[in-house]
This record gives C-alpha cells, structure tokens and sequence, in this order.
C-alpha cells in the first residue's frame, strides 16, 4: 500500500498518458477495497489503504489539483460513487474499534494518513490530560468529508449522468463490482441508509473529543449537510395515492435525512453566537452560515411530502398542504426527527425559527387528523427531548428562546379557540415548553456540592414528567441512586425517604400487572405488591435509623391497605406485630432530638433557585451554631456569615453582591394541646409526628427584669415534614409575634418541666431494669440530676424559678386578659414543685455519701424557697424513699396495669359464644396476645401513676392509627413560591396515561 501511494503522487499522474493514468487509478482503487472489504480487518492496511484515498483525492480536487480534467471528470465521479461503499465500510470499522474497546484514553498517538511503516509513536505532553480518539476512525471521517464536499461539485455532472440514464463509469468498469453504479443508488434505498447511519455518526463523534476538536467537528457538519442536500434530490417518492410503495427502507431513509441535517444545524457550531469570539470566527470561515443552508435544504424537502389540504382543512388549520407521507414519518418511536425539528424552531436564525414553526404545526395538525388526540405525540416528544437536552455535545437554548417559539407557534396557529382540537395543541405545547425550561434550568445549575440539593430537586421535577407520559425507568434509576448512595453512608433515614419518592407513584391496585424493574431490583408483580414491598422495605429502614414515628406511619398505611384494599390477614398480622415492636420501642428506647436551624441565602451572588429563600437544615445531635457556620462555608464558597437579625434584614431588603448567610438555631414547636397526663415518650412522640414547624425566640431591647422582659417568637413552617429529604425544607410561611412576659415565664416552666422530666423517667427506667444504683449514681445523667437540681432550687443568678411568683401574687393576677396565662402558670410552677420533690427523694436514695452534705443543703433550700407551695400541695419532704420497694411498685404497676389493659380488651369482644372464647383467649396468659400484654415493658406508670396507665396503649394505638403518611415526604420544591410533587393514579403501562398531579 506505500508503494501504491507513492505511485499515486508520483510521476505518473502528471507525465505519462490519460489511458495510463486511468489505469493507475483502476488498479490503485482495486487494491484499496481488496483491503478494506476483505473480511479480516488489519487496521493498519486499512489506515494506509485510506491514505491512497486521500492522495488521490489531493492530485484531482481542490486548489492544489495536478490532473485538470474539465470535460469529463471521469475521475471525480468515480470518487463520487466510492462515497457510499466508504460509508457501509466505515460502519463495519466502526463497530470493530468500539467492540475492541479501542476508542479509550490514552497518551501516545501516531500521525494521521502515515506514509511510513511501521507508525511513529508519539506521546502526548504531561500537561494534557488523556484524550479518547482512533486515528483509522478519523482517518475515514476527514477521507468522507472530503468525498461529501466533491460530490457537491460534480453535482451537475451527477444530474446529468442519471438524467440520461447512465450507469457506466467509462474507463473504470473494472471497478464495478466493488462500487456498482450511479443508477443503483437511486433504485436501491439501502444504499441511502447506510450513508446515513455513518453521516450520522460522523456528526456525533465519540471517536475523538468534538468540544476540543472544533474545526474537524465543523468541517464535518458542514460536508455531510453537503452530501445529504444533494441525495436527496435523487430518491423519489412514490405517488401519494399509493402509500404502499413509501417503504419501510424509504422510511427510514427520510427519517435519518431530516433527524442529521437537522442535527448538523443544532450543534454547538452551527449555533456560533454562543462560542467565544476567535472560535466563532474560525468556525464562520470554515461552514459559513450553515443554519440557513439548512433551513433551505429542509424546507425543499418538507414540501414534497403533504397532499392538498380540503376547503375543511384549510379553513380549520389555516394550511393548504400537509399530512401525506408527513403521518409516516412521525409515528411509533420515530421521533428523533420531531425533536430536532422543535430545537431547530429554537435557533437564533429567523429561517430557523420560520421553518421549524411551520414543520412543528404541521405535525401537530396531522397528529390530530390521525389519531384525535396528542398524548402519543406528547408521549414521545417528552422522552426524546430528554435525551437530547442531556447531551453535552448540543447547544441548549435559552428560556427567552422557549418563550419566543412558543409564542411564534401560537401565533402561527389558526385553529379557533371553540375548535376540539384547540385545548390540546395548547396543552401539548405547554407541557413541552415546560419540561424545556426545566431541562434548560438543569444544565444551569453550577457544578458543586453547594448544589447538588437543588440538582437533585430539579432531576425529581424532570422526573415527574416522564412518568406523566409512562417513562418510569428515569425516577426508577435516579431514585435508586439516591437510595444506594444514601445506603453506603449508612444513612438511612434519608435512604427509606428515597423509597418514599418511588412508592408514591404507585397506586394500592392489586390488579394492575407491572413488569420486572432493574434499578430498584423487582420481579414483576402486581402494583399491590410493589408499593407493599416498597413500605416495608422503608418501615425498616426508618426503624434502623431510630425514627420511629415514620415506621408507624408505614405500617398504618400498610393497614390500611390491607384492609380496604386488599383484605389479607397475613399481612394484617405482619403489621400488627411490627408495630408493637416499634410501640415499645417509642416507649422505652430513649432517642437523642438533633439540632434544627434556619439559614437564609442573601445576596446577587446566590443563584436565582436560592437567593432569599429561607430553608431548615436538621443537623446533628447537639450541633453547634459554630459546627453549622463551618459546613455552610465549605458548602457555599465564598459565603460571609450574618452575626445579627437586624443585619440580615437589611440584606433582605436591598440584597448586596456577594454571599451572605444568616443562620441561627431553631427548635420544634412543642404542641401545647398534647395531654400532659401522658408519659415523657409518649409526649415526645406526638410531637414528633409531622413535624414541620419551627420556633426561634429572641429577646427584644428594655428588658430588666421578668416582668418587662418581652421577645419575639418566630415560627417557620416548612413545605415538607421533618426527617426530610436530604435533610433541608425550605420554609413557605413564617410568622412573628410580640410575646408578653407572663409568656415567657409559662414558656421557660414548661421547658425546666420537660428537662426534669427526662431525667426522671432516665432514672426510673434504669432501676426498673435492673441496673445497679452505684452504675446510675456515677453515669452523666445522674450528674445532670445534680447540677440542675442545684440550680433549680436556688438559683443565685436573676432569681431562679422563684422570681415567676411575682405574675401569681402581682397587679398582671388582677388583669382579667392575663387569667388564661396565670391559670396555665400555675399548673407549671405545680407540676415543677412535685417534679423537684420527687425528683429530690430519688436524688437522696441514689446520692453518694461523699456527696449527702450537698444534698442535705439542696433539700433545706428547696423546703425553705418553696415553702408556701410545698403546704398547699401538701407534699411529703420528710420520708426516705426505699429502693427496693420503688423498683417492686414500678413492677407491680406494670402488671395490674396489663391486668387492666386485659379486661378493657375482653369487654369489647364480649358478645357471642365465639366472642366470649376471643376474650378468654386475650386474657389467657398462656395466648400470644395475653403473653404481649403480661410481658410489656409498660414505663408510663412511673411518670404518671397508675389511675391513667391502663389507657397508655390505646391513646398511642389512637393518635397514631389516623394518620397516614406524610405526603410531604414525596413532595419537593418546585419553581419559587410553589411546592412540586406528584400523586400517581392511572395505570403505568399497558398503553394508559398515568396522570400525576402536579401541585
């Protein structure tokens, strides 16, 4: 093949004869298609064959030609007809290289069309990173192009040749049967195909980096749209009252045509007022303005396929021709072509946009005419505008550029607003300009983890459109990523959170039959089964991540649904069983509250997404407000922190350029209208439940004393509830209120109650337990006992709990707006006192001797400072608490408690002989009910004595049988001041539309 090469280039061509030379030619292209055709491919004869090619494309064409042959130019046409066999070739080449895995990164290369062998091997800087490219693939990709733009200057000649009907090559029959002839690629429709799979390819490179690559990458647009231009002028369409002969080949070969000449106009350089100015400069010089050739080229095309519009037609949609073979080229899954023409309408080129409208309401009318509806065509539009706005090679429009295209649509519209087909085309219209911008708003999004929050919101909104239009496979895989990821972090709150996104696309139907999923891993069952595998599956993982009121909500849904939906006592059992598993546990684990804090972003240095809003971030167990100041900063670089509210509002009111944060803690609102008579864990769970409220309190200026101390309550109300997804919500209501300082004291007694509480309950959990009072008197908690008890009963510092006496006694006592508030304190300032006494006698039993003296100090205080309420509550400050017997009432309590809990449960079932054995069975000991109930770990008796203990268990089983679970979970913040999610009903397959109501 060198030597080949050489004699193309060699004397030959310029001094001997035309029949010589002729014959040089006919010979050289035999031995390159003896190499190149041969069924084992060499890759390196192949890349010298492909150099012979190039050499004598180089002797005959262009500015620096040798041979000159003006009349017949039997030699251009002959390179002319090699086109397609190169092409078919290039294919085969093509999947070879990639089967082989030799498109990689590497760092040595060899020079392109190499005139020696073997190959010099060059290695590339160290600066430069590892590039991925094949030189045989580029080799044929510039070999092609070149062949593309020659076949554009013989186009006369071509013409000519089929118009007369010649097949011949003349002096080059001898290489018929490697390339056939002209007439052959007008009869056989293969042939077409085949030159467009690879233009197809040349146009989308993977071989070699097109970002980097941009001259070759343009040279190549523009040489295919070149060849496609001319093509197609030379394939006929059959007559339009015989669609039988528009073939499935022929089909296909129209398909391609418009889906990569529209493909060359919508790449990043064909759209040069995006690129810098030295590449757009360099790229006009090479294509020129590319968009409007094509525009051209597509137009001539479009308009030989439509039939002639009736006087119906044309007075209800406003064209004179459409449909025809147009309904053939846009059906089924054939909508590539369709995408391309809606990007094309989006183009910064006014033939663009003129063109691409009339194709786009072209569709929409034959769509209509066809099938009276456009969901199909939505269906399909949706998922492929997916791939293609994903793509990193395209160019992405701008959301202007989506508001001008649908306006120019509307506009170019004719269809009346009282005609059946109006709302549709609008709705169609809509929805696609919708998912754009939210695609467009996704590849906006900087990189970072400051920002993958946001871009994981944004991918769940995309999401739900694609299960709009039955394409579930995208939430499936991004939700089980998020899953797994969340897994290998062992966070599993936010892994079963995940699980809720999938499961609240599927209805409790348990007839509807889904097919096996790969990502999440499902066999195929029925909806019923997979949205019960899915509650499950989250149930678990909330128990494994202690939060235990979301497990409950899972398994009272499963309830639910096993009870109306589809009746089945196995899983009835099932759940009952988990939840008085999780019931004991919410009662007798004790669970660590993590921090909660508000963040608001300031500043034009936030993304449109983020400045000024104001989100809750659930942190750590006891996090930091300086913990949470770091993270923040590494997650937003380049953030300055806010110090005081004051500032930040000012920041608020005139935002500043930069980053700025304003964070501060936040804690739950505690629920006032929860029953106090219930147990600590009790309490604390119901509060738990949906939490998506906040509280911040700060004090207001003027304050010296508890009577004039006034503050301002802020409560935030998030969209979503608490454990939420990645941990953050962003708050859609706050509200700020003026709180007077009878308040303030009822607010500071409830929290010194709860505090007081906990460690009672602590304690008394442990002795139950049989932990040893030495073990208890030397753990923290009992250390915390201690200080606070100092600190509560004689308080050195603004008075201690004592100075709240003055609203009971003072003038704020006489003020009829003020009773409320006094009643309510005094039930705190009550419930503190016996807290205290109670508190103090298990203090004195469990005390260290070496530590008695402080006791006996905190006692003569705690009878001295709270003497008057100690005689009205008639309280017992005298006698020694016995261990012994403390530990046997707490038992004993528990089992007259069971006992109680036995005959409430027999009663309800007494009735009929087989109610009467249900109820001997319940309170029979040796049953499995009765074993449950004699063996439960019951602790609320020791919390608030045993005259409410026998009704604990059903006013936990009734505050938490009526809830469900929190929609919130599955919902996720949509466009500013709205709230995105989606509910699922409707089949998912099966050809039905699964509706998803976006909120």
């Amino acid at each position: 093949m060198l030597f080949v090469n050489r004699s193309v280039l060699g004397f030959l061509v310029t001094t001997a004869s035309m029949e010589a030379r002729d014959l040089l030619f006919t010979n050289a292209y035999k031995c390159v298609f003896q190499v190149l055709e041969n069924e084992t491919i060499d890759i390196d004869a192949a890349r010298m064959a492909l150099g012979v090619i190039l050499s004598s494309l180089s002797v005959s064409f262009g500015k620096d030609k040798i041979i000159i042959d003006n009349e017949k130019k039997s030699l251009q046409l002959l390179q002319t007809q090699i086109t397609h066999v190169l092409c078919k070739i290039f294919n085969r080449y093509y999947d070879y290289c990639h089967a082989q895995k030799m498109v990689t990164p590497k760092r040595t290369y060899t020079q392109l069309f190499p005139s020696v062998y073997p190959f010099p091997v060059n290695t590339i800087d160290s600066n430069v990173p590892d590039e991925a490219f094949c030189e045989v693939l580029l080799e044929f990709n510039v070999v092609i192009s070149w062949l593309c733009v020659l076949t554009l200057d013989c186009e006369e000649d071509i013409k000519r040749l089929i118009g007369n009907g010649v097949d011949d090559i003349g002096m080059f029959h001898g290489l018929r049967p490697y390339v056939g002839g002209f007439m052959e690629y007008v009869t056989d429709p293969r042939k077409p195909v085949n030159n467009h799979l690879a233009l197809k390819r040349l146009t989308q490179p993977d071989f070699y980096p097109g970002p980097k690559w941009i001259s070759l990458k343009a040279f190549s647009n523009l040489s295919c749209q070149h060849y496609l231009a001319e093509a197609a002028v030379f394939v006929q369409l059959p007559p339009l009252d015989h669609p039988e002969l528009f073939t499935k080949e022929m089909q296909d070969f129209w398909i391609e045509f418009f889906s990569t000449n529209l493909r060359c106009a919508t790449s990043k350089v064909a759209s040069i007022e995006h690129l810098c100015i030295l590449t757009k400069r360099a790229v006009y010089n090479i294509t020129g303005d590319l968009r409007t050739r094509v525009a051209g080229a597509i137009e001539r095309s479009w308009a030989r396929f439509p039939r002639p519009a009736t006087p119906e037609e044309i007075q209800r949609f406003g064209i004179t021709a459409f449909d025809g073979y147009h309904g053939m080229l846009f059906t089924d899954d054939n909508v590539n072509a369709l995408t391309e023409v809606m990007l094309f309408s989006l183009q910064r080129n006014d033939r663009c946009i003129e063109v691409g409208i009339n194709m786009c309401y072209d569709i929409i009318c034959c769509y209509w005419i066809h099938q009276q509806d456009l969901y199909e065509l939505e269906r399909e539009t949706i998922s492929a505008l997916y791939d293609c706005f994903l793509n990193p090679e395209r160019y992405t429009p701008e959301p202007a550029e989506v508001k001008n295209f649908l306006v120019a649509i509307q506009k170019r519209s004719a269809i009346d607003v009282e005609d059946e087909a109006y709302h549709p085309a609008m709705k169609y219209l809509q929805v696609c300009g919708e998912f754009m911008s939210e695609a467009i708003q996704l590849k906006a999004i900087p990189a970072g983890p400051e920002f993958d929050d946001f871009r994981t919101f944004v991918k769940l909104r995309i999401s739900s459109y694609l299960m709009n239009v039955d394409k579930p496979e995208l939430l499936q895989s991004l939700i089980h990523n998020m899953y797994e990821h969340y897994l290998s972090k062992n966070d599993y709150v936010q892994a079963g959170l995940s699980l809720q996104l999938l499961a609240d696309t599927y209805n409790w139907d348990p007839v509807a039959y889904l097919p096996a999923c790969n990502a999440p891993q499902f066999p195929a069952q029925s909806e019923f089964k997979r949205k019960e595998a899915l509650y499950t599956m989250m149930a678990r993982k909330f128990v494994k991540g202690n939060r235990l009121e979301q497990a409950v909500e899972c398994y009272d849904e499963l309830l639910d649904a096993y009870r109306d939906q589809n009746f089945d006592l196995i899983g009835l059992s099932f759940c009952h069983g988990e939840l008085c598993k999780v019931f004991k546990s919410l009662e007798s684990v004790g669970r660590i509250e993590p921090s909660y804090f508000m963040m608001q972003c300031l500043g034009f240095g936030f993304p449109t997404e983020n400045r000024g809003k104001v989100y809750i971030f659930e942190g750590e167990a006891f996090e930091h407000i300086t913990s949470i100041h770091h993270r923040m900063v590494r997650m937003y670089p380049g953030a300055k922190i806010v110090k005081t509210e004051d500032e930040a509002k000012k920041l608020a009111a005139k935002p500043p350029i930069g980053k700025y944060l304003f964070i501060k803690t936040v804690v739950p609102y505690r629920n006032k209208a929860v029953s106090k008579q219930l147990s600590f864990m009790t309490q604390q769970y119901l509060e738990r439940k949906e939490l998506n409220t906040f509280v911040s309190t700060r004090r207001l200026p003027g304050s010296s004393n508890v009577t004039n101390l006034w503050t301002e309550e802020t409560t935030y109300e998030t969209e979503l509830t608490f454990p939420a997804l990645m941990n953050r919500s962003e708050v859609k209501q706050t509200n700020v209120v003026k709180l007077s300082p009878i308040k303030n004291a009822v607010k500071s007694l409830l929290e010194k109650n709860g505090e007081l509480s906990t460690l009672e309950f602590w304690i008394k959990r442990s002795l139950k337990e049989g932990i040893d009072p030495k073990t208890i008197s030397n753990a923290t908690h009992f250390n915390n006992l201690s200080r606070i008890l100092a600190g509560t009963v004689d308080s050195p510092v603004n008075g201690g709990v004592g100075q709240y006496r003055v609203f009971l006694t003072g003038v704020i006592s006489d003020d009829p707006e003020y009773d409320n508030d006094v009643v309510y304190l005094k039930n705190c300032f009550d419930n503190l006192i016996k807290l205290l006494n109670n508190l103090l006698k298990l203090h004195e039993a469990l005390v260290p001797a070496n530590l008695r003296p402080q006791h006996e100090v905190m006692v003569e205080l705690f009878q001295k400072n709270f003497k008057a309420e100690i005689e009205e509550l008639k309280l017992d400050t005298k006698s020694v608490l016995k261990l012994d017997e403390l530990v046997q009432a707490l038992i004993s309590a528990n089992i007259r408690n069971h006992r109680n809990q036995n005959r409430l449960m027999s009663s309800n079932y007494a009735g009929s002989s087989t109610d009467m054995q249900s109820s001997s069975n319940l309170s029979n000991p040796n049953s499995s009910t009765g074993n449950f109930l004699a063996n439960r770990d019951d602790d609320t008796s020791s919390l608030i004595g045993s005259n409410t203990s026998g009704s604990i268990h059903n006013s936990i089983h009734s505050a938490s049988s009526g809830s469900k679970l929190s929609s919130a979970v599955s919902s996720f913040s949509g466009r500013p001041g709205s709230t995105a999610g989606w509910s699922a009903t409707g089949s998912q397959y099966g050809g039905k539309r699964t509706v998803l109501n976006y909120k």
